[in-house]
């Protein structure tokens, strides 16, 4: 199961955080909840511990409120990620947030 540690950066809202939950039948899942003022494009991705971007998991414009979308533990292409801590990286209305996720193999 993955753990995670959340620190904001750049000014980062509060109500802004990054949650790991397991998922049914214990596959590894990071779920992101977070709050924009105003309707304001968004991105998230996880980034590997050598700085690739291992898959994109929300890019769009969002209204103003509270979100959430979540990571399954695979990369772009479905494969799972291999065991290791990963970063969860969210930009949004001009800040941004980061937490890491472990994986154990």
């Amino acid at each position: 199961m993955p753990r995670a540690s959340t620190r904001a950066i750049d000014g980062a809202p509060a109500r802004a955080g990054l949650r790991p939950t397991p998922a049914p039948g214990g596959v590894p899942v990071a779920v992101l909840r977070f709050a924009v003022p105003t309707e304001t494009p968004v991105l998230a991705c996880v980034i590997a511990p050598d700085g690739r971007i291992v898959r994109v998991v929300l890019e769009g414009k969002l209204s103003a409120g509270e979100h959430c979308c979540a990571w399954d533990g695979l990369d772009a292409r479905g494969a799972r990620a291999p065991a290791g801590t990963y970063t969860l990286r969210l930009e949004a209305a001009g800040h941004a947030l980061a937490s890491r996720t472990l994986i154990v193999g």
